[in-house]
C-alpha cells in the first residue's frame, strides 16, 4: 500500500468489517493516508460518530448522499478521489436484499452484496485490495490480500455487470477463507443483515446445493 501510494496510484480498500475497520483504518492512516467513504444511514448519530471519530483520527472522509436517485453523482466524488491518487476504503460485506446488491455464493447460499466498491473501482480504473484482520490473543494483525483487477468483461460474456460479479465473487472467496481461518473475529461485528442470510430469510439468500446450484422450494413452486 506504501508503495501504490508513493507511486500515485489510487485503490479502493475493501476491508471487512470484522477487522474493526473504523479503528483499524485510523492505524493504518499513519502509515498510508485513508480517505473513507461512509455511507448513509436512518441512524443519522451513529454516522456523525463515525464522521466525528474519522476527522479527529485525521482520516478524511467522503459522505453518501441521503439520497441514491442518482447514483452516478454519488459515484463521482469517489472516482475524483481516485484519480487523485488516494487509497479509498469502502466495505463491501454488508449483506442486502436481492433487488440491492449482486449475487454470491458462500457457505452453501447464495446471498447479495454491495455492488459499489466493485463499481466505482472499476470507473476508476483502479484495482479492489482486500483487507481482513488476524486475531492473536489482544493484537489484531491487518493484512491485504491481492489486488483483484475489477474489469468490464465483452457483451457476450456479460459486460459490466459480470465483471462486477467476479470481482464481488472473489472478494467473498477471500472473506470465506479468512472467516475460516478466525472464526472468533465474526463476533466483532454480529451485523443483524447477516443473521437473517444464516437464519435462511428468503429476502436475503438463497440455498445452494454442492453443485452450486439454487435449491428451489417446491412448496413454492406449487
Amino acid at each position: 500500500l506504501r508503495e501504490w501510494h508513493r507511486c500515485g496510484r489510487g485503490a479502493v480498500l475493501a476491508p471487512a468489517h470484522t477487522c474493526n475497520y473504523i479503528l483499524t483504518l485510523a492505524r493504518l492512516n499513519l502509515d498510508v493516508p485513508i480517505c473513507v467513504y461512509l455511507r448513509w444511514s436512518k441512524h443519522q448519530k451513529r454516522v456523525e460518530m463515525k464522521r466525528r471519530w474519522c476527522e479527529a483520527t485525521g482520516l478524511e472522509v467522503i459522505m453518501e448522499p441521503p439520497s441514491s436517485a442518482n447514483p452516478t453523482a454519488r459515484a463521482a466524488r469517489c472516482v475524483e478521489a481516485l484519480r487523485e491518487g488516494k487509497i479509498l476504503a469502502m466495505t463491501p460485506d454488508l449483506a442486502q436484499k436481492e433487488a440491492g446488491g449482486i449475487a454470491v455464493g458462500a457457505f452453501g447460499r447464495r446471498f447479495f452484496l454491495p455492488t459499489g466498491p466493485a463499481s466505482i473501482a472499476m470507473l476508476a480504473e483502479t484495482p479492489m485490495i482486500p483487507v481482513f484482520g488476524r486475531l492473536n490473543d489482544t493484537a489484531q494483525t491487518l493484512y491485504a490480500t491481492s489486488p483483484i483487477q475489477v474489469e468490464s468483461l465483452p457483451r457476450s460474456e456479460g459486460g459490466r455487470k459480470a465483471g462486477i460479479h467476479r470481482a464481488m465473487q472473489s472478494w467473498t472467496d477471500q472473506f470465506v477463507t479468512f472467516l475460516r481461518e478466525c472464526p472468533a473475529a465474526w463476533f466483532l461485528w454480529c451485523d443483524s443483515r447477516w443473521t437473517r442470510v444464516f437464519k435462511g430469510d428468503a429476502e436475503y439468500t438463497q440455498s445452494l446445493d454442492q453443485h452450486g446450484t439454487l435449491v428451489t422450494d417446491r412448496r413454492n413452486n406449487e
